[in-house]
């Protein structure tokens, strides 16, 4: 139940910001994390290679505002350290052909 309500709190924010809903996720597995980011804001970046097989090419947005966001992001961060391959991302795509990660694994 909290799980859905919070779900519905999202969204009802999202549609207030005016912010996309995005229509479908989209798995990717074995990419290299080649640059890290963050910039002003509540996102952190990630540039991947291969590109993503989305539209969005190589950027991977990724939401640090929340602990789930701020763990994918430190996944993230360690895969390019180490140079070990990213084993699995999901991400939405918005308008514009930006991406959003739900999931990252190694």
């Amino acid at each position: 139940m909290k799980t859905m309500l919070r779900a519905m709190s999202t969204l009802i924010a999202m549609a207030m910001l005016g912010i996309a809903y995005p229509a479908s996720a989209t798995t990717d597995s074995n990419l290299t994390v080649t640059t890290a980011g963050a910039q002003s804001g509540s996102y952190a970046y990630i540039v991947v290679s291969p590109g993503a097989t989305g539209s969005c090419g190589n950027i991977i947005y990724i939401d640090v505002t929340t602990d789930s966001g701020r763990a994918m992001y430190s996944t993230a961060l360690t895969a390019r350290v180490t140079g070990r391959p990213i084993s699995r991302v999901d991400y939405a795509e918005s308008a514009g052909n930006v991406c959003y990660a739900s999931l990252l694994a190694m």
